[in-house]
């Protein structure tokens, strides 16, 4: 028998319901029974692709460095509106950059309020699911685990999109394509 790749870490039953709800979303032209044998065929293929879209470790770092700018350029801008305030004649211009520099704190702690919600809301979606679908760690217990909206998102609809422009573009070059249906 062959090495079962690195699917396995992914249960046939989550699959097939994961499986099925992208098969809701797809044009129904195809045969259902057609698009889901060969993402069942291609099932290695699917999670790995899921799994490889799955890491976005430097956006994460980069929805983090923003505010962090943001704050440092906040206090450069402090320093110099106190700076102008004390040592120039044109106490306006150093109000003007207290100004800028409240605003621009202001709005690097609502960038650094959102972005922390929207990391929850990453990692709320592409925490791993089991085959109990409770979000646990599966039976092999390896890194790398492919949450129930990325398998969706990033590897099963893609796939099927793939699927029905391949059956598209035969129907228009006039080859039988499996399971398409008739006009």
């Amino acid at each position: 028998m062959a090495d079962p790749g690195p699917s396995q870490d992914i249960d046939v039953a989550l699959f097939e319901r994961v499986l099925d709800q992208a098969l809701d979303r797809v044009d129904g032209t195809v045969d259902r029974e057609w698009l889901r044998s060969r993402a069942l065929d291609e099932r290695a293929a699917i999670v790995a692709a899921a799994r490889a879209h799955g890491s976005e470790g430097v956006q994460n770092l980069l929805v983090m460095l923003i505010p962090v700018l943001s704050a440092v350029a906040a206090v450069v801008l402090l320093i110099a509106g106190y700076g102008m305030r004390v040592f120039a004649d044109r106490p306006y211009v150093g109000g003007g950059l207290i100004t800028a520099a409240l605003l621009t704190g202001a709005v690097a702690v609502g960038v650094a309020v959102g972005d922390l919600g929207w990391l929850l809301v990453a990692a709320a979606r592409s925490r791993p699911l089991d085959g109990d679908g409770e979000g646990g760690r599966t039976d092999e217990g390896q890194g790398g685990e492919v949450g129930e909206a990325a398998l969706l998102e990033r590897g099963l609809v893609p796939f099927l999109q793939r699927c029905l422009e391949e059956a598209r573009a035969g129907e228009r070059g006039d080859r039988a394509v499996p399971g398409s249906r008739a006009p």
